[in-house]
């Protein structure tokens, strides 16, 4: 088969420029190459194995995914680092996650509730695997995860107590803050979250738990979550099909 150009395609058609996809990628790589934080880019925007390869040979530490289908399609496609940034309730997925788990993939998955994580340790338990747990916290969005120190503390607890679970650290997502398009209003509202992230981890330290991970940031935030000193791991992922990053 001959290519097709551009002027022979059926229309509508989605286009991409791998020139500008290659900018985007090593503007975000360049960017978070000498922060704290890693770069975890989401898969929901591209849904593509062969463009998380890319974004991994740039220096992205693994991959964010919104699903476990996406989740078994990245440990497939050779991604060995993934977190589904969700929390997996359907006892039939919950197993399917487990068995995940079992392969060379480290996998890693939220939850805000007790009898997720017990859920979840009985599927690990029974197929002899490791499944590594974030508490989900809401810092705004109002969708889900827990709120106070207390509350973070005792499902970190759980976590650890329960067989088959690692405890890994904090998701908290902004994604109420990242189409703000006033700036200053977005910088705010990422240093409340900082610091109710920072009591979180404080209180946790105290009673003998290390927060290995905070993982959330987006594309809209990627410049001050990427430079503040509370998120280890930035979830951008739409800034690889942008006109300018």
């Amino acid at each position: 088969m001959t290519p097709t150009t551009k002027d022979e395609m059926e229309t509508p058609a989605l286009l991409i420029d791998l020139d500008s996809l290659k900018k985007n990628i090593d503007t975000m790589a360049k960017f978070i190459n000498n922060k704290k934080a890693n770069l975890r880019p989401h898969f929901k925007t591209h849904k593509c194995p062969t463009i998380s390869h890319k974004q991994i040979n740039a220096g992205a530490k693994g991959i964010t995914c919104a699903k476990l289908g996406e989740a078994e399609t990245l440990a497939l496609a050779g991604i060995r680092d993934v977190l589904i940034a969700n929390t997996i309730v359907q006892p039939s997925k919950i197993m399917r996650l487990a068995s995940l788990a079992r392969g060379d993939a480290k996998i890693s998955v939220a939850t805000d509730n007790q009898q997720n994580i017990r859920d979840l340790s009985e599927a690990a338990i029974s197929v002899g695997s490791t499944i590594h747990v974030l508490v989900e916290v809401d810092i705004g969005m109002g969708r889900c995860g827990v709120n106070t120190p207390e509350e973070v503390l005792l499902l970190a607890q759980k976590i650890i107590e329960a067989r088959g679970l690692e405890f890994e650290g904090i998701q908290a997502y902004e994604g109420h803050l990242v189409y703000n398009t006033d700036i200053d209003a977005r910088r705010q509202g990422v240093q409340k979250a900082a610091d109710k992230l920072s009591k979180i981890k404080e209180f946790i330290k105290i009673n003998g738990i290390t927060v290995n991970q905070v993982s959330g940031g987006g594309t809209g935030t990627y410049n001050l979550t990427g430079n503040n000193m509370i998120w280890t791991e930035i979830q951008a992922g739409s800034y690889i099909f942008m006109d300018t990053i």
